[in-house]
């Protein structure tokens, strides 16, 4: 009986010391460690030069001695059971003027979770005599550097329309200063989404809206449509995750293109305006005689503004000196008396991103 309690507490024992020789050769994350690994504290810098992920993950440093960082990372190829291998980064040397040194790493994923080894040997490397490694877990998203996406938004801001559903805002910029001038809107989002998927429903919903398609383009690198109403402007870019980021980005450009309702500023007016006009700038000088610069804005074309102020001009008693096509609009040059005292006018009419916009230049000599 006693021989048979004997065998028993001696069966436990060796099983426990079992249990702890395995535990030995584990890491804290559960990695399989490499035979004769001892814990141990690596310069600052190696992270930096073997571009080691700091941000989100777990590290673990061993060194081994009479190995080399080849032997580790085969070793590991084929004793991660239940990982699947996803990159290699080959054995490479670098040169230090503590002399040479290789290293390589191997990624492995299961699920979303994400396990590397990053070995380095040679010369710079405790003098040779061994090899150190790094054993990182966490998120896999994190242990390839890539940006994963926010649960929730990391900005607010107005939005004038529907988000693609269940996306996050990432980033918001608007100008208010002057509304009609184009950037008013970018806005940044995010979703785990396809990107052709985000791209379709941006196309349905703004035909569905009454919108217009103008560029366009479809590719592997990324996909954009401009849709049009009126003089308003929306452009969407969907770009599908890359080597950075995790999941697929949507940038939006709206310029409302809207004329302001009122004057931005005031001041006199040598010459009747364009019916419809708004002045946004404003400038008066006085030097020989008086001078005055007013630049206005509208949504009719440069074509029928410049027949309007032809007529206009004619009734007021100006002489058309010249009236020049540009590549954008037109310019009118005017005279009322002569040159020696008196006064001259340039109308500058140009087509600025589906609005018009009229500068006037007034001089007066007398």
């Amino acid at each position: 009986m006693r021989k048979i309690i004997g065998i028993l507490v001696c069966t436990v024992v060796f099983a426990l010391l079992a249990g702890c020789m395995e535990q030995s050769n584990v890491s804290p994350g559960g990695i399989p460690l490499y035979s004769g690994s001892k814990s141990y504290s690596a310069p600052a810098n190696y992270y930096q030069i073997i571009n080691l992920p700091t941000q989100g993950v777990q590290i673990k440093t061993y060194y081994v001695e009479n190995a080399d960082a080849s032997e580790i990372i085969n070793w590991y190829k084929s004793h991660m059971n239940g990982w699947e291998m996803d990159e290699e980064i080959p054995v490479t040397s670098v040169s230090t003027p503590q002399g040479e040194f290789e290293w390589g790493a191997v990624l492995f994923k299961k699920g979303d979770e994400g396990a590397g080894i990053w070995a380095m040997s040679g010369i710079a490397v405790e003098s040779g005599k061994g090899a150190i490694y790094y054993v990182v877990t966490g998120p896999y998203d994190k242990l390839k550097g890539i940006e994963g996406l926010p649960s929730s938004d990391q900005v607010q801001g107005e939005e004038p329309f529907d988000r693609y559903p269940g996306s996050v805002m990432l980033d918001y910029y608007k100008d208010d200063k002057y509304p009609y001038i184009e950037g008013v809107l970018t806005i940044n989002y995010g979703t785990k989404d396809n990107y052709l998927d985000v791209i379709n429903w941006y196309r349905d919903y703004f035909l569905d809206n009454g919108w217009e398609i103008g560029d366009n383009y479809t590719g592997s690198d990324k996909a954009y449509y401009e849709f049009i109403n009126g003089s308003k402007v929306f452009q969407v870019n969907v770009f599908p995750p890359s080597e950075s980021t995790s999941y697929t980005e949507i940038r939006i450009d709206y310029y409302p293109n809207e004329i302001p309702p009122n004057d931005l500023v005031s001041g006199e007016e040598p010459i009747e305006r364009y019916p419809g006009s708004v002045m946004t700038k404003y400038n008066t000088y006085h030097l020989i005689g008086e001078q005055i610069e007013i630049t206005y804005v509208c949504s009719d074309d440069p074509e029928t503004v410049k027949n309007w102020y032809q007529q206009e001009l004619n009734n007021e008693g100006w002489t058309v000196l010249e009236i020049s096509a540009m590549e954008t609009g037109y310019t009118i040059s005017a005279l009322k008396g002569d040159l020696e005292g008196g006064t001259t006018l340039t109308i500058t009419i140009s087509n600025a991103n589906y609005y018009t916009e009229i500068a006037i230049s007034y001089a007066s000599i007398s």
